[in-house]
């Protein structure tokens, strides 16, 4: 059984308390306390468990629509225009969505000419990151965002 399954098992049955990746690695007998995080993660953009707050979490299973595609392009459309300047980790943080799909949104938005590479700049950790922004902010609000809230 995996790391994901016997995760998924024992939150299950603390149905309306909160826990901690910490305490269901102590209670599974799991010594890698990171394998828990990255289970915690997958199951919380399965809409199984949702972050209470910084290092807790509750299970929720059933109680969350799972985001569509749709609505996290939305949403990434959103934060685009409200942020004006960006990079792709703070859209991230933003709207929850994976990193691999706003690399794909933001790529075929530079294909299409609404956005344009800014430069770089020193993220929190020191690393350099692309940053972006929109070309024209009314024509992208009125294309984009829009047309995703009438879609809704």
């Amino acid at each position: 059984m995996g790391t994901m399954a016997k995760v998924r098992g024992h939150i299950s049955n603390l149905k309306g308390k909160n826990f901690s990746s910490a305490e269901v690695a102590r209670a599974l007998n799991i010594a890698n306390v990171t394998q828990v995080q990255h289970s915690f993660i997958e199951l919380q953009k399965q809409g199984e468990i949702e972050r209470v707050s910084y290092g807790r979490y509750r299970f929720i299973r059933g109680k969350l629509p799972i985001l569509k595609p749709d609505n996290r392009k939305a949403k990434i459309f959103r934060a685009m225009h409200i942020k004006g300047l960006f990079s792709a980790s703070e859209i991230t943080v933003l709207t929850e969505a994976s990193r691999d799909f706003i690399y794909q949104v933001i790529e075929q938005l530079l294909k299409s000419d609404d956005l344009e590479g800014v430069g770089m700049r020193k993220n929190l950790n020191g690393r350099y990151e692309k940053t972006y922004r929109v070309r024209h902010r009314d024509e992208f609000y009125k294309y984009y965002v829009l047309q995703r809230i009438s879609r809704r």
